[in-house]
């Protein structure tokens, strides 16, 4: 499921390999790895620009199907 928050599958593969030879399988180890160049909707710098600013700007916000509302980045 955490797989989910990238639709980029090249970068969801070397993910994939980096942990399946790990021990540490952790979903939070692997959303992070996924969305190590993201930066989460809820973060202080994205309240002070505006997400609707920041889309009319031409930014992209991806969602992951399991979080909660709020859950973007």
């Amino acid at each position: 499921m955490v797989f989910a928050i990238s639709d980029d599958h090249p970068h969801q593969e070397q993910v994939w390999d980096i942990v399946a030879t790990s021990h540490n399988r952790e979903p939070h180890l692997i959303r992070r790895m996924l969305a190590e160049k993201t930066v989460q909707a809820v973060d202080y710098r994205v309240r002070f620009a505006g997400l609707e600013a920041y889309l009319a700007a031409g930014g992209r916000i991806m969602c992951d199907l399991f979080d909660a509302d709020d859950g973007g980045r």
